[in-house]
């Protein structure tokens, strides 16, 4: 079960494979927020969740995927409402790193309504 309070609603799950061992946090105005996997303590009866990232009021978390060495790729809407697609590694990634619950940085170029996509190992 969950606990939510109200206009709060769930992330849908992140799936991963042995090896990917990094989260990626996106907010709705473009901060991303990387932090190890182990920092994400697993609750055994539901409970109300675990803060992945800080947010400001009024701001949601987009998404939060956990992904290995060969990064993310993050898609959305760029400066004059241009499509944005930038493949990033996790070595790129390192640079947005921080603890958990943390604010994290903007992403450049800036991006609005962004979206994660794991990118499989080659």
């Amino acid at each position: 079960f969950l606990v939510l309070d109200d206009g709060d609603a769930p992330l849908r799950p992140a799936l991963f494979e042995p090896g990917m061992s990094q989260v990626l946090c996106v907010s709705e105005q473009g901060r991303a927020l990387v932090f190890p996997l182990a920092d994400a303590k697993v609750l055994r009866n539901g409970g109300r969740g675990v803060i992945l990232m800080g947010l400001d009021p009024k701001e949601k978390l987009l998404q939060a995927v956990v992904f290995g060495e060969a990064g993310v790729v993050v898609e959305g809407i760029g400066r004059g409402a241009k499509p944005v697609r930038r493949e990033m590694s996790a070595r790129e990634l390192a640079g947005f790193a921080g603890a958990r619950a943390r604010k994290g940085r903007l992403l450049e170029p800036r991006v609005r309504e962004a979206r994660l996509t794991v990118r499989k190992p080659a």
